[in-house]
């Protein structure tokens, strides 16, 4: 393994690292949801927590969002996300 090869592995560890602080900080910042809500809100973020153990991030962020839609969000988880998104990108 050359130092280009070790530099590109440890960007994108840091990456991933970087993602997974924004996505837990996201779903932490969530409120409670009613009772209503509280079955389908609990399956979604169990569903982000095994996306996000198999490192599937894609459907980590759409259990995410599907989540932040069933409660009042506020713009901070909204701005974890979109941050997210843009290092998943970058």
């Amino acid at each position: 393994m050359d130092a280009n090869q070790i530099s590109e592995m440890l960007i994108e560890r840091k990456k991933i690292f970087v993602v997974e602080i924004l996505f837990r900080r996201a779903v932490n910042s969530l409120p409670s949801p009613n009772r209503k809500e509280s079955e389908k809100f609990g399956r979604l973020i169990s569903e982000y927590k095994q996306h996000l153990k198999n490192k599937d991030f894609y459907m980590a962020f759409l259990s995410i969002i599907e989540a932040g839609n069933l409660v009042p969000a506020r713009g901070g988880f909204w701005k974890d996300l979109e941050r997210a998104a843009k290092t998943l990108k970058g």
